[in-house]
Order: structure tokens, then sequence, then C-alpha cells
């Protein structure tokens, strides 16, 4: 918002157009991944993917030692 302000019309215009321009960009490059991805999974058969729990996995562990003896 402050540049908006403090820099001429012209000059927010041009850097929010080239803003545009990269986003564009860089969403077409992780569309093509994505496309490269698939097209790699369906030529190895591979017809699901891994899924994995969100929850760390928490275990309960005691610790028997002669140094906790008194």
């Amino acid at each position: 918002m402050t540049a908006r302000t403090k820099l001429s019309h012209e000059m927010v215009e041009k850097v929010e157009a080239d803003l545009q321009q990269q986003i564009a960009k860089l969403s077409a490059d992780v569309n093509k991944a994505i496309e490269g991805a698939e097209a790699l999974c369906v030529a190895h058969g591979i017809t699901s993917l891994a899924s994995y729990d969100t929850e760390p996995l928490t275990l309960e562990v005691k610790v028997i030692s002669k140094f906790g003896r008194c």
C-alpha cells in the first residue's frame, strides 16, 4: 500500500505486471512438473500414491538405569 502512495502509477503498474508474469511462469512450471510426475507414475504402473498420517507417533518410554537408583 505504501508503494502506491510514493511511486508513480506507471511504476506500480509495471511492478504488478512483472509480478503477474512471474507468478504465471512459476504456475506453468509447477503444472509441467506435476504432469511429468503423473506421466512417470503411469509409465511405471503406479496407480495410487502413498499417504501419511498427519499426527506423529507418540510412545511412552521408560528407562531403567542404575544412575536413577539411590
